[in-house]
């Protein structure tokens, strides 16, 4: 092997750079975001106000509360998410956090892409197994389930039940690729 090649770089291609937009709400930099800006927000009006309104004006500072539950609700979906690629990422593929919609069931979870199937793992729900000779047609779409979600893309497979999965739009088209192609060849 040459050079810091790894062995799967023939099977998977390069993943892009990840820029901001490309994070689920889940990913640490963002729950860092999450937590911080309302205290330093906080920080920031109290110092503010406290000429004008003197003591009182320390109440501001109960605004930095206001990222806490949503930080903790993301940081508890996030370790389930982190988890499940760690123990996804062992049985090889390319693993990925995505969004995923199964009939009505929406949430986020781990979609794998293997030589012959799709996984889908959601960490709420069962484990949903598409072999590539069961996909029909594979849309590629911006809406989907009435979710627009910025810098991501929704892929939408034609088999029953209803499946859909949201990936970083860069991703996405790589992925587009591979299950239309696998799509065709049916």
């Amino acid at each position: 092997m040459a050079g810091n090649q790894r062995e799967d770089e023939s099977e998977f291609p390069m993943r892009p750079k990840v820029r901001l937009r490309d994070r689920w709400m889940w990913d640490w930099v963002l729950l860092r975001l999450w937590v911080i800006t309302p205290i330093v927000l906080a920080l920031v009006l109290a110092v503010a106000l406290y000429p004008a309104l003197g003591m009182p004006s320390l109440y501001s500072l109960l605004l930095a509360l206001v990222g806490l539950p949503i930080g903790a609700a993301y940081g508890i979906v996030g370790g389930k998410v982190r988890s499940l690629k760690r123990s996804l990422s062992a049985e090889g593929g390319e693993t990925v956090e995505s969004l995923i919609v199964i009939d009505r069931l929406q949430s986020p979870g781990v979609a794998v892409l293997r030589e012959t199937e799709l996984v889908l793992v959601p960490i709420a729900g069962t484990r949903r197994a598409v072999a590539f000779g069961d996909i029909r047609s594979v849309r590629s779409v911006r809406v989907f389930n009435g979710k627009t979600l910025v810098g991501k893309r929704w892929l939408v497979l034609s088999t029953s039940p209803r499946l859909g999965f949201a990936l970083p739009e860069q991703l996405a088209m790589l992925w587009f690729g591979r299950l239309s192609s696998a799509a065709e060849q049916r």
